[in-house]
Formats: C-alpha cells, structure tokens, sequence
C-alpha cells in the first residue's frame, strides 16, 4: 500500500482534543508506545463534529490502522499513545 502523506501528524489525548485531523477523510492512526515500552491499548473514537459517538475501536501498542471517515468527524485517543495524520492510500 502507497500513502500520501497531507498534513503533520495530531495527538487527540481525549474528547477536550478531538480533532478533525485537518478535515481529512482518511486518517492513518499510529499507536506510538510498542508493548514492551509499557504500551497498552488505546481506545480510538470516532464521533460526530456535534459530539455523538459513531463508533470506537482498539489500536495495540506499534499498530496502523487507516480509517475512513467523513471530513467534519473527529478523533481522539484515551492515552495520549496515538498520532494520526490525514493521507490518501493507493494499492
């Protein structure tokens, strides 16, 4: 898979920080801490720019995960472990 990379990495460390991560519609989310560094699992959530949660999903410690998602939702992380950036995938 080929990304292209459209803005600087975002930290969302909790609902107070959630991001539209520059209106993207695609979001590469990086948890940042392996497991062994004393990782743990963040909790990613996905919500309405309004603030009613669509939806939420586990991220490991040194895991990607591409998320798609409409441009006026945001993101954020319960561990402050997470970066996510908006980028374009391709193959």
């Amino acid at each position: 898979m080929l990304i292209k990379v459209l803005g600087s990495k975002v930290n969302a460390n909790g609902a107070g920080n959630a991001s539209t991560v520059g209106n993207a519609t695609t979001v590469r989310c990086f948890e940042t801490v392996q497991a062994g560094e004393g990782g743990s699992v963040s909790l990613i959530t996905v919500r309405l720019n309004a603030g009613a949660t669509i939806g939420t999903f586990e991220l490991n410690g040194g895991s990607v995960e591409y998320l798609d998602k409409d441009p006026t939702d945001e993101v954020y992380d319960n561990t402050g472990n997470t970066s996510f950036t908006s980028v374009v995938t391709s193959g």
